[in-house]
């Protein structure tokens, strides 16, 4: 499960432009996803050992790879492949912690690359020298982090006061876009709910965009809502999120980035965890899951609707966990 338990702590927020994760901005535009990098939790067969296989699913070739088989010990399972440097980043609990650790395919030796972090939910490498952490690190709320994998410089890039709920990586614009909340507010509107002060529980998120180059957050659309957003994916023209509500309904929602205009799409409605759009081919790829510890990677086309399964271990009792492009 996703940490949802955050610690206060008011830090510090470290965004100049020379923390900024700069890329040449021509090169950004060339890019596209060419592979997905996602985490499978499930049992060995032998010693009932928690295990994490991380897989490359070829969004061209339209097939999966296992990649890594690591022990899994943490709140939430993580792991990341990088291709180019042939390594796959995860988390291990050390001493309370879930630190972020790097597996060398080619010498099967592991590096520990943190040693402060509670708790990592999701990564992202947006250059060759830097990722971004969505994690819990310091005490702190759970934030946006960059990662220098360099000099092991570790800096707070998201609001102090605010915490995240979702994000989406835009590889093609280099963008994030996270929505959260302000940490004092909403347990203020938690506490006069329950104290029968106020009757609606309508959380104020906040959606901004990040920009990569310029270091620049935006605010792109204010939100009050009742249920709990958990997901987000984004194209150049709608961002679809996904929100629990407290009576077990979940549905999904776009906005279009230009006008803010909001629709319900009953055709996700199903949906566990976006992984994000495939810019190519349009469609949203995602996690569906299914009774007896199984779960499906499934795409649907944002034109046609159209759904189509590529990946499920029906063979194996487990779950997939989370899933990046890259």
């Amino acid at each position: 499960m996703r940490q949802s338990n955050i610690i206060k702590i008011l830090i510090t927020i470290l965004c100049p432009c020379i923390f900024c994760a700069c890329t040449n901005q021509n090169q950004q535009k060339k890019e596209i996803n060419h592979y997905i990098s996602f985490t499978l939790t499930h049992t060995t067969n032998e010693d009932q050992v928690l295990e994490m296989n991380t897989y490359q699913y070829d969004l061209k070739l339209k097939k999966e790879k296992l990649i890594s088989q690591l022990p899994f010990n943490t709140q939430y399972p993580l792991t990341y492949y990088d291709d180019i440097r042939n390594v796959v980043y995860y988390t291990y609990r050390i001493n309370g912690n879930d630190e972020l650790f790097e597996y060398n395919l080619k010498s099967k030796k592991s590096t520990q690359l943190t040693t402060d972090v509670f708790c990592i939910n999701s990564i992202y490498k947006i250059n060759k020298d830097n990722l971004l952490l969505f994690a819990v690190i310091n005490n702190s709320s759970l934030g946006m982090w960059k990662y220098n994998l360099k000099t092991h410089n570790i800096n707070k890039l998201s609001p102090n006061d605010f915490t995240i709920r979702a994000q989406t990586y835009l590889k093609n614009e280099g963008k994030i876009i996270i929505i959260g909340y302000n940490e004092q507010k909403e347990w203020q509107i938690r506490d006069d709910y329950n104290n029968g002060k106020i009757s609606n529980y309508n959380i104020p998120y906040t959606m901004y965009e990040y920009n990569i180059k310029t270091c620049k957050l935006k605010k792109i659309i204010n939100l009050s809502i009742s249920g709990s957003i958990t997901s987000l994916a984004a194209n150049k023209k709608n961002i679809y999120y996904k929100s629990e509500y407290i009576d077990g309904k979940i549905k999904v929602y776009k906005i279009n980035r230009k006008s803010k205009k909001e629709s319900h799409i009953k055709q996700l409605d199903n949906s566990y965890y976006f992984i994000g759009i495939n810019m190519k081919e349009n469609e949203i790829i995602y996690v569906i899951k299914l009774s007896k510890g199984q779960s499906v990677l499934e795409s649907m086309n944002l034109d046609t609707f159209e759904k189509k399964e590529l990946f499920s271990h029906k063979d194996i009792e487990g779950q997939i966990n989370n899933g990046f492009f890259n």
